[in-house]
């Protein structure tokens, strides 16, 4: 993010509970089934790469979580997390995302800050996942 932009907290926060979603299958529809023009947006976009790997790890613990496969996150976390995605699908946010230079800086700053507010739930599902991962390469 640039030196030069910087964002209240309380706003960026305020952003991002527009966006969350209110049940699973809003979760669903609105996020898993975008998993595409999300991972396309975090591969190409500059101001996003550098989330990519958080990106995979958010995706796969939201749909790890609406699946019923991982239970160990609070809804309230995952509906904020696929409300941030939901947000950088979205053109018209805080800076519009076809504004040069600028366009993207909101996303990766509510990005930023949903995994600051989420890591230690994100930090947990990726203990839970590489355990899974061994078990299962067994």
């Amino acid at each position: 993010m640039s030196d030069d932009i910087n964002f209240d907290e309380e706003k960026l926060k305020k952003e991002q509970s527009k966006y969350a979603p209110k049940d699973e299958n809003e979760i669903k529809e609105k996020v898993l089934n975008k998993e595409e023009k999300l991972n396309s947006k975090f591969s190409t976009i500059e101001k996003l790469k550098p989330y990519w790997d958080d990106f995979k790890t958010i995706f796969s613990m939201i749909k790890d979580c609406v699946t019923g496969k991982y239970k160990e996150t609070p809804f309230t976390t995952i509906a904020s997390l696929a409300g941030v995605l939901i947000y950088v699908l979205s053109p018209i946010d805080l800076m519009a995302d076809f504004i040069p230079l600028l366009g993207y800086v909101d996303d990766a700053a509510i990005l930023g800050l949903a995994i600051k507010l989420a890591a230690a739930d994100i930090e947990k599902y990726r203990q839970w996942k590489k355990t899974i991962d061994v078990e299962e390469n067994k």
